[in-house]
């Protein structure tokens, strides 16, 4: 299994088109990316961590009607710039609460403009 780091998941250009699974609409995965950003917001750092993230992921899927795993393309390709690899709370443990929170505003700000 790979070692999840900062370094691992640097920011990388991605097109809007990855965010959105095939599916999935645009205006799903733009609520359920705000559900997980509003979710994290109200996190304290100290418990920021892959055991908790994981078990609030899934309710926030949940609760926007994702069923399955589908959620975890467009959040993985908003973390991390690719829809493959480890875990989404793994890569949001290692890059932190202030890097996820700026790369989750990214990913839904690339899914309000619709040019």
């Amino acid at each position: 299994m790979e070692e999840v780091t900062t370094g691992n998941f640097a920011q990388s250009a991605y097109e809007r088109a990855m965010l959105v699974p095939r599916n999935m609409y645009a205006v799903e995965v733009r609520a359920l990316l705000e559900e997980i950003a509003s979710v994290c917001a109200a996190l304290p750092e100290s418990r920021f961590d892959a055991e908790t993230l994981g078990k609030l992921l899934a309710k926030a899927a949940d609760r926007c009607g994702c069923g399955g795993k589908d959620w975890v393309i467009p959040l993985l390709v908003a973390l991390a710039g690719r829809a493959e690899g480890v875990e989404p709370e793994d890569v949001m443990a290692a890059l932190g609460k202030m890097t996820t929170a700026r790369r989750l505003t990214i990913a839904i700000n690339k899914l309000c403009d619709t040019a």
